[in-house]
């Protein structure tokens, strides 16, 4: 379990953002509050469980990288636009590798580079 004023400090991040970080997440079932003077937060399933997208969408809301990927018929140039193709090809890269990004890894990789062991490489 960590509290907020800990993570704050160790990662030079205001301890207000984090508590309202906190508090959307705890809500979205990623993680559990514990009251009290030991008290903090507790991840609700295992690191490697919790990829990075579901996390990002779960405080931002779904990702698009263009406009016209909203929802279909969004743009009306969607079935003569073959930008929007690329576009579509894009997303669904980028989605796949950040649902492959978990937080097991993130936090190994973290690890290595305050080591100076190299660079973070995730999914590969």
């Amino acid at each position: 379990m960590t509290g907020i004023e800990e993570i704050s400090r160790a990662k030079s991040i205001p301890a207000s953002y984090l508590a309202k970080l906190f508090q959307t997440l705890a809500k979205k079932g990623f993680v559990r509050s514990f009251r009290g003077p030991d008290g903090g937060f507790a991840l609700t399933r295992s690191p490697r469980e919790i990829n990075l997208l579901e996390v990002i969408e779960a405080v931002e809301g779904p990702i698009f990288l263009n406009d016209c990927l909203i929802q279909r018929g969004f743009c009306p140039q969607n079935e003569v636009c073959s930008v929007h193709d690329v576009w579509r090809e894009a997303q669904g890269r980028f989605l796949d590798y950040l649902k492959g990004c978990n937080f097991k890894e993130l936090a190994e990789a973290e690890s290595k580079k305050i080591k100076g062991k190299g660079p973070c490489t995730l999914v590969q």
